[in-house]
């Protein structure tokens, strides 16, 4: 049997054939004498798409080459349903390879490139799909990684209940609580970056989660938290918990931190001697994985602790160390914060020229940089110091009133505390003494 002798009646009606003839016209936005052209009139394609006549399979194939289909457009009872179907293979397979890629440009940390991808499923996918689940997770981290800290917030407090209804979601839960202790914390908001990364360990350890190293991250990043809101025991304990966890899980890379981070809370604690050994104990082991920016790190606090000695020279050197390796990183915001404790040398010494260009060059390196609201306080009160020392009392004035416009937003009590020391003074030694009384009133212990 050949195509001219099939009875088309047989296979479909011609009423349907009409209507999809119709359709797919319209849907082209083409008129009836447009597709009829030189073979047909336009009375017979009118005839065609009401139903009244059956199409010769010399016409059928005629209008599949004008409208773009082929002949089971019209003959296929299940076209569309198979087309259907077709097209909702093809977009999983299109959206397949496009997850593929947008793991690919996150794992080449080509973050913003990823993005638009990544956001693309979120328009695809029902919020509980695991597909959507797993490429918002990917976004909130992209936000992460390119310092859009408040869409990340934002994004993960959306997200947070879905991902711990299911076991499966837990491992990104946890990872995505320890970004968002990245995030508070670069936001310099303190309390709540514990407060996350708390929760992460206990996720962690409740359900037998295997991320070792994750967890030794953020025991890690606790104990550093806890000195910035001033509680040093607590942070010792978690620096001590933190090297126990590593040496059990092989996890020696941590460790120098640990024997950093105990160090530091030693010199808060005013143990000097501990917090050299501990501080040159980690130099040594950091020495031994190369890790430059640590040990930049370490002379940046030998530093500070050399300075409460009142061993002013080996300070210098120190931090001349820690800056020359910071430049050699292109690291200029911490050369700066090196810069800034020579500058308080100098104050302390009376050169107060000296650290007043040390001082602006430094705020210089900060204010091109992301964030360090803290640093850029301190920066601004001992320039209030320097003109304080240099009588120069309403400059001071002016100073110290910038570092409290920046400070108010953000969790840095110590610093807070230091600032209004400094105001107490400046307004003591200008006989203003019930605005001195108010700000000596309010003062904690800072130990600067």
């Amino acid at each position: 049997m050949e195509m001219k002798d099939i009875d088309l009646n047989l296979i479909i009606d011609s009423k349907e054939i009409g209507r999809r003839i119709r359709k797919k016209r319209r849907a082209l936005k083409m008129r009836q004498r447009d597709i009829a052209g030189d073979e047909f009139t336009v009375g017979y394609i009118s005839q065609l798409e009401v139903g009244n006549i059956y199409p010769s399979v010399k016409a059928l194939t005629y209008l599949g080459k004008v409208l773009g289909v082929p002949l089971s457009y019209f003959l296929d009872p299940e076209y569309d349903e198979k087309s259907n179907l077709q097209s909702k293979l093809n977009s999983l397979n299109n959206s397949y390879l496009s997850y593929i890629e947008a793991e690919r440009l996150v794992g080449n940390k080509d973050y913003k490139e990823a993005l638009p991808v990544l956001e693309s499923f979120l328009k695809e996918f029902d919020p509980k799909d695991p597909r959507y689940i797993k490429a918002k997770s990917l976004i909130i981290f992209c936000h992460t990684e390119t310092g859009s800290y408040k869409i990340a917030t934002e994004m993960f407090d959306e997200l947070i209940d879905t991902l711990t209804e299911s076991d499966d979601n837990l491992q990104y839960a946890a990872c995505l609580y320890y970004k968002m202790g990245t995030c508070y914390w670069m936001m310099e908001r303190y309390l709540k970056a514990l407060r996350y990364l708390e929760k992460g360990v206990d996720l962690i350890d409740k359900n037998n989660l295997d991320l070792d190293d994750l967890k030794a991250k953020m025991l890690l990043n606790i104990a550093n938290l806890l000195i910035k809101i001033d509680n040093y025991v607590k942070a010792r304990d978690y620096f001590m918990m933190c090297i126990s966890f590593s040496k059990e899980h092989g996890l020696v890379k941590y460790i120098g931190s640990c024997y950093h981070g105990i160090g530091f809370t030693s010199y808060y604690l005013k143990e000097y001697k501990d917090a050299v050994k501990n501080i040159r104990r980690s130099i040594f082991i950091n020495n031994i994985f190369g890790l430059k920016e640590e040990i930049a790190k370490e002379y940046n606090y030998l530093g500070y602790i050399y300075i409460d000695m009142k061993q002013y020279d080996f300070a210098l050197k120190n931090f001349d160390k820690s800056m020359e390796i910071y430049k050699e990183l292109g690291e200029l915001k911490f050369a700066a914060f090196n810069l800034t404790e020579i500058a308080r040398i100098n104050i302390i010494h009376g050169n107060y020229d000296r650290a007043l260009k040390q001082l602006e060059n430094a705020d210089k390196s900060l204010s091109s940089s992301e964030g360090c609201l803290e640093e850029r306080c301190r920066v601004y009160r001992l320039m209030g110091d320097t003109y304080t020392g240099l009588k120069e009392y309403g400059k001071a004035e002016n100073i110290y009133k910038t570092a409290q416009s920046i400070i108010n937003d953000i969790d840095a009590e110590r610093e807070k505390s230091l600032l209004n020391e400094s105001l107490g003074t400046l307004y003591y030694k200008t006989g203003r003494n019930d605005e001195a009384l108010k700000y000596f009133s309010s003062l904690k212990s800072s130990g600067e």
